[in-house]
C-alpha cells in the first residue's frame, strides 16, 4: 500500500488528476479497439481465437519496423480478411497497405487499403509490394502525387485489364494522361470509362458478326 501511495504521489507531481483520468480512458478505448479488431477477424475467418490473439501480440514488431501502430495493422488485417484472404495473406497485405500510406500522401490506412485492393484484384499475379513499388517509383519520377496515382489506378485498373493492359501500361496511361489534364483522378476515371466503352463496342461487333 505504501509503494502504491508513493507512486501515485510521483504521478501527481507531473500530471493533474484530470490528465490521469483522461489517459486511463484512452487506454481503455485502445483495449476496446483491439477487441473490436479481434472480433472482426473472428467474423471473417476460420482461424481460432487463440491464433488471432497470437497474431495480435506478434504484430508490434512489424508495426515498429514500418512506422505504423499495432492497432492500425490489426484493423487493416481485418479489412483484408473480410475480402477473403487468409490470416497469413491478410497480414502481408496490411503491411503493404501501410507502406503505401507511408510513401504517399494518403491520410489514413483505409484509403490506401481501398486503392491497393482494387489494384491487387486487377493484377492478382503481382505481389502487392511490387504494386506499391511501381506506384511509388513513378510518383517520385513524374509530377504526380503517389496517392493520386494509386487512386487513378484504382479507378481504371479493372477496366484496363479487360483490354489486356498490364499494370505498367495502365500506369503509363495514367501518368501520360495526367501530364495533359493535370488531374490524375479524372484521368483515371476517364481511362476506365474509355476502356469499358471499347470493350462494349468490341462485344457488340462480335455479336453482330455471329448473326
Amino acid at each position: 500500500r505504501d509503494w502504491r501511495h508513493k507512486n501515485f504521489q510521483m504521478l501527481a507531481q507531473f500530471f493533474s488528476f484530470y490528465d490521469i483520468v483522461r489517459y486511463m480512458r484512452e487506454a481503455v478505448n485502445v483495449v476496446k479497439q483491439y477487441d473490436n479488431a479481434l472480433i472482426e477477424m473472428m467474423k471473417v475467418s476460420d482461424e481460432t481465437r487463440s491464433s488471432l490473439e497470437k497474431y495480435q501480440k506478434t504484430v508490434f514488431d512489424t508495426a515498429y519496423a514500418i512506422g505504423s501502430s499495432a492497432l492500425t495493422l490489426n484493423q487493416s488485417t481485418a479489412d483484408w480478411m473480410r475480402i477473403g484472404e487468409s490470416l497469413t495473406e491478410a497480414a502481408k497485405s496490411a503491411k503493404a497497405a501501410q507502406v503505401l500510406m507511408n510513401v504517399s500522401e494518403f491520410q489514413d490506412i483505409n484509403s490506401a487499403t481501398q486503392a491497393l485492393v482494387s489494384a491487387s484484384q486487377a493484377y492478382a499475379d503481382l505481389d502487392k509490394m511490387d504494386i506499391v513499388d511501381k506506384i511509388n517509383k513513378l510518383g517520385n519520377e513524374f509530377p504526380i502525387a503517389t496517392d493520386q496515382l494509386a487512386t487513378a489506378l484504382q479507378n481504371s485498373a479493372a477496366a484496363l485489364t479487360t483490354q489486356g493492359n498490364d499494370i505498367n501500361e495502365a500506369l503509363a496511361l495514367v501518368v501520360g494522361g495526367n501530364i495533359i489534364t493535370q488531374d490524375a483522378l479524372k484521368t483515371g476515371t476517364g481511362i476506365g470509362t474509355i476502356a469499358l466503352r471499347i470493350a462494349g463496342t468490341k462485344e457488340a461487333k462480335d455479336e453482330l458478326a455471329e448473326l
